[in-house]
């Protein structure tokens, strides 16, 4: 297949504010070959399109009269909006700064364009989506491609995740023996089920600094903003843990909530029940996510304690 054949099936939605680069770049996709090009010149049309539809790969501007790319892109990559969360995302600019490039890494943007840009730039960039896309990776605040070899989270090995790529079916020859969506409804359980374990890992980081293990009579400095931050992945940690297998562990993650905001209620004087509690059942959450035996175990720890 020549170069010409293999993007004429891929469809592109060019959202690009700038009149003048929308056009060059379109002309630029349509002389590699690609022949379904949807475009628009809002961040409301991003959304928009992106809601009712699945195109193949975006290319867009980091920045728009009606507001930033980088905080829907996130979003969107957390599944708040959108048919298709794992959508190859390329981003363009004429000017890459420092601050631009932080954003684009943070956001989980595929690529970022530097303009000008030429035709075999831009049909290499697509080529290589389509056969060596980065797998993603999940943290708690973060999903999109991994962007270092080995990814860890404070010693923790990160699993890594292949997700739908219809660039990869339509260029580069994929089975296309699984629909798009069973393919997105199968990666974001998956990624459902690691939201959960990072969420665990960091409500154990963060009770440790609230709360010494090793001298659970005093708060540790920066206690209320740390106390803050494990009731915020705490709700979410219990909501998300409903639809997975760690369901079995979701009443620990009230018990926590529970303690945690009485301490942070109680001001300066919190009770030192609360405070010798708060770490027990921390960590008898991630003891939880071994099995549900282990869970009961856990839990029966955490309600010993709490006598």
């Amino acid at each position: 297949m020549d170069d010409s054949q293999k993007f004429s099936d891929i469809e592109v939605f060019l959202n690009v504010a700038d009149l003048g680069l929308r056009g060059g770049l379109s002309s630029v996709l349509r002389n590699i070959g690609v022949r379904n090009i949807h475009m628009g010149r809002s961040l409301a049309e991003v959304r928009s399109h992106l809601d009712q539809e699945t195109p193949d790969l975006m290319i867009c501007s980091t920045h728009f009269p009606d507001g930033e790319l980088f905080p829907k892109l996130h979003e969107l990559r957390h599944h708040k909006w959108g048919l298709n969360p794992f959508i190859p995302v390329m981003t363009v600019t004429g000017e890459p700064s420092k601050e631009l490039v932080k954003l684009v890494l943070e956001s989980g943007a595929d690529d970022l364009l530097i303009q000008p840009i030429s035709a075999g730039q831009l049909m290499s960039r697509i080529d290589g989506l389509a056969k060596n896309r980065k797998q993603f990776v999940v943290t708690t605040d973060y999903v999109g491609p991994t962007r270092r070899t080995g990814s860890q989270s404070r010693g923790t090995e990160i699993p890594m995740i292949d997700v739908p790529n219809t660039l990869q079916e339509k260029i580069a020859g994929g089975d296309g023996t699984v629909s798009l969506e069973d393919a997105i409804k199968s990666a974001l359980d998956e990624i459902n089920v690691q939201k959960v374990e990072r969420h665990g890992v960091q409500l154990a980081y963060l009770a440790e600094r609230i709360v010494d293990p090793a001298q659970p009579s005093r708060l540790l400095e920066d206690a209320a903003g740390h106390l803050d931050k494990l009731i915020d992945v705490a709700e979410k940690a219990r909501e998300r843990m409903k639809t997975t297998k760690y369901a079995h562990t979701s009443t620990l993650c009230g018990s926590l909530l529970e303690v945690a905001q009485s301490i942070r209620d109680a001001g300066s004087h919190p009770d030192p029940k609360d405070m010798s509690l708060l770490n027990h059942i921390a960590q008898a959450i991630q003891v939880g996510f071994a099995d549900s035996e282990a869970a009961n175990a856990a839990h029966d720890i955490a309600s010993s304690v709490a006598r």
